[in-house]
């Protein structure tokens, strides 16, 4: 294991614990370095450059994936939110604005995501 994968274990872990584990379930057999990349760029080399706190990372993470509407990813980062104590309002707050710019349809798909993620509130 390398310096960067570690690192970038260890916040992974942090943040969405299983999440290295479940990916490596899912793609191991046919791209694992795909799942070593994952897990060392965005997580070692982004998520943990010091210019925004991980809440800001977050919520750049939500409003880019719902504009593309990569709903899967979605979910992860919705979990990662409530793991670092972002509430169901300041979700739906991101969310209603990306209406705005990134379409009605992709915004209502990610607000019915976002309340089944945070249903427990």
């Amino acid at each position: 294991m390398t310096h960067r994968h570690k690192r970038g274990a260890q916040l992974v872990e942090q943040l969405s614990p299983g999440f290295e584990a479940d990916l490596r379930s899912k793609l191991g057999a046919i791209a694992p370095d795909f799942v070593d990349y994952t897990i060392e760029f965005p997580f070692c080399e982004i998520y943990s450059r010091p210019g925004l706190d991980i809440r800001s990372r977050q919520f750049v993470t939500i409003s880019a994936l719902v504009t593309l509407g990569a709903f899967d990813q979605l979910r992860t980062h919705l979990r990662i939110c409530r793991t670092i104590g972002v509430t169901a309002t300041e979700v739906s707050e991101v969310i209603m604005q990306l209406a705005v710019y990134s379409g009605w349809p992709r915004a209502l798909s990610a607000l019915t995501i976002a309340a089944e993620e945070f249903r427990e509130e």
